[in-house]
């Protein structure tokens, strides 16, 4: 595969806080890529380091094989980002606006323009001034300015910020469209579980600096695979299984309980629950959610960082 973003050891200090501690990402083409972590994870310090807008203290960050602190204008010449809540001229449009952004990184022609704005659903607002604009529509605006040069690499810093329901639909619908029409690749930081969800590929999530998981949003979510077994005696049978490597039991119920274990364990689940005497009716498969396994990583973290 072809990795066109990766961060390698990367860590920064900030006197003693380590805000990032030795993060290790690899994002390949055609990716969309969510980066998880609650308030304080180090999510925006990371974003700045990928930007060249902050020095890392250790490591680096390499987009398209250049190293982001020594080759920047090379590093980030297909690069378009929309970093926490964008800032604009509010006395100029819209239009004026991605215009003179456009001009700090090359230019962009008005055809160019236009496009963004309208992937944005801006278009009939293009030439109102941006001090009429509401909040939501500053940061589609935003989103607009990560577009307007078709970079190959999107960066998005919370895009969904102050955008109502119907926003965030169209946000998310865009940016499945980035990567399967317009060939993008997509790194998106964002705390809502649920978007994250339905339009990313894969996912990292980091705690207190240190990445606790990475992988693709699949197998994730099916290594945390959730059996509800419909059997009698479920204080029982959960004493049964809990005796199984890799098994735990989440809950027990007045006809069944509920465990926690790898892919391929029904099947030995099942044999023990039936070979030691009881009657086991159903086993059905429970969906985890990436808010169910997002929670449970962080906290595992939090125990890890008690325990040092």
């Amino acid at each position: 595969m072809d990795t066109i973003l990766e961060t390698c050891n990367l860590g920064k200090r900030f006197g003693s806080l380590r805000a990032v501690d030795g993060l290790d990402l690899a994002v390949e083409r055609g990716d969309v890529f969510g980066f998880l972590g609650p308030n304080g994870a180090g999510k925006s310090t990371t974003i700045r380091m990928m930007l060249g807008l902050v020095r890392p203290s250790c490591g680096c960050v390499r987009i398209f094989g250049c190293d982001v602190w020594h080759d920047r204008g090379r590093a980030l010449s297909k690069v378009g980002a929309l970093v926490e809540s964008p800032a604009f001229y509010r006395y100029l449009t819209g239009r004026q606006n991605l215009w003179l952004l456009s001009e700090l990184s090359g230019g962009a022609s008005p055809e160019a323009i236009d496009a963004a704005l309208e992937r944005v659903g801006l278009s009939d607002r293009a030439d109102d001034k941006v001090r009429s604009y509401s909040h939501g529509m500053r940061q589609r605006l935003g989103i607009a300015q990560a577009l307007v040069c078709s970079p190959e690499l999107v960066i998005l810093d919370e895009p969904t910020n102050g955008l109502d329901p119907q926003g965030m639909k169209e946000v998310r619908e865009l940016i499945r469209s980035l990567a399967a029409e317009h060939g993008m690749t997509v790194f998106l930081s964002s705390h809502l579980l649920y978007e994250v969800e339905q339009v990313c590929t894969k996912v990292a999530v980091i705690h207190r600096g240190r990445q606790l998981v990475s992988g693709t949003v699949v197998d994730l979510l099916s290594h945390q695979g959730r059996l509800r077994i419909s059997v009698d005696r479920p204080q029982d049978a959960a004493a049964a299984v809990a005796g199984i490597d890799s098994v735990e039991v989440r809950r027990v119920e007045a006809d069944a309980i509920l465990i926690e274990a790898p892919n391929g364990f029904a099947a030995e689940v099942n044999r023990l629950l039936v070979t030691s005497g009881f009657d086991v009716s159903a086993i059905v498969p429970q969906t985890t959610t990436l808010e169910e396994f997002y929670f449970s990583q962080v906290g595992r973290g939090d125990d890890d960082t008690d325990q040092a």
